[in-house]
């Protein structure tokens, strides 16, 4: 059980660390979050990911209401990729 929580625990931490990276490069928490604001959400920005363009990708929407709050919170964030690693593109 404990190598579950070690393992566990270390995974989370890379995670943190490469949104922490890509924030502090970018600006930007995600990868594919290229766009100021919530962009992303209205589909009203050009280049970010193609899904969300035209009215968005329901599925990417909380990554875009997240997105759209405050940069500063990149833990919160973190964790909204690990449920959303599956629909990235």
């Amino acid at each position: 059980m404990n190598k579950i929580i070690k393992t566990t625990f270390v995974l989370s931490m890379v995670l943190f660390a490469v949104v922490a990276i890509n924030y502090s490069t970018t600006g930007n928490v995600f990868a594919w979050d290229a766009n100021a604001g919530n962009g992303c959400c209205d589909g009203s920005s050009a280049g970010g990911d193609g899904g969300n363009q035209g009215g968005g990708e329901t599925l990417l929407t909380p990554v875009c209401t997240i997105s759209a709050t405050p940069k500063a919170i990149v833990a919160g964030e973190a964790v909204t990729l690990a449920w959303t690693t599956g629909y990235a593109n």
